[in-house]
């Protein structure tokens, strides 16, 4: 493609010196600049340093795991010493939590009740049906229906208050320092395999890496309990 660009180049030139000369009190300066332009445009387009990322992916188990800074169990330098890619292709490392799924995604879940809606004669059917929605406070007279934001429709009050959180609140959970400890060096695990096969470095390398991360990590979940 850079080989066509640069021939295409040297035509355009050519052109433009043809034209120029082809006029006396042509101005020096746009000649210049055509010239200038031309050449800017068929140079060599340069290589973009992309830098490449080793992802782990660990579960976010309980909010306790923000204060435990996993990202910081790699950057010890006494796992870093031990890192068997250390002379090789080294990789940033980008932490990517999985969260569980949002609370309004548990509750405003229409998916099975429309699906049971399989043909149109049913949707009309429940459209024309009666209701009771006449007798309600928050009935949206256009619609006849009730039809709200008004979250005081919700009679449960602690209900009430968990959606007043907002649609991406996620309920709030507790976890066991040991599960806390075997979820996060199983995300640690995956992340060893994967580094081991780009690299085709054993994996039984890596276990002294390995291992003082898990020592870093139970030191760290330790300071938790007590706190």
């Amino acid at each position: 493609m850079y080989s066509f660009l640069k021939q295409q180049s040297h035509k355009s030139l050519a052109l433009c010196q043809k034209y120029c000369a082809g006029y006396q009190n042509c101005d020096p300066v746009l000649k210049l600049t055509i010239i200038a332009f031309l050449a800017g445009y068929f140079k060599q387009p340069e290589k973009k340093n992309v830098v490449k990322v080793d992802r782990i992916f660990v579960p976010f188990l309980c909010p306790a795991m923000d204060r435990l800074n996993l990202k910081s169990l790699f950057m010890a330098t006494s796992v870093k010493k031990l890192n068997p890619m250390l002379r090789k292709d080294q990789r940033k490392l980008q932490i990517v939590f999985q969260y569980d799924m949002p609370f309004s995604r548990k509750v405003f879940n229409y998916t099975k009740e429309l699906r049971a809606i399989d043909s149109l004669v049913q949707l009309k059917r429940i459209l024309h049906s009666t209701c009771n929605c006449e007798n309600s406070a928050f009935i949206y007279q256009p619609a006849g229906h009730v039809i709200t934001g008004d979250l005081n429709i919700i009679e449960d009050k602690l209900l009430r208050d968990i959606l007043c959180k907002g649609t991406k609140y996620r309920l709030p959970k507790t976890c066991a320092p040991a599960v806390l400890k075997s979820k996060i060096c199983q995300s640690i695990t995956a992340l060893v395999n994967s580094m081991a096969n780009r690299s085709r470095i054993p994996v039984h390398r890596f276990m002294p890496w390995y291992r003082e991360i898990e020592r870093i990590l139970q030191s760290h979940i330790r300071t938790l309990i007590v706190e």
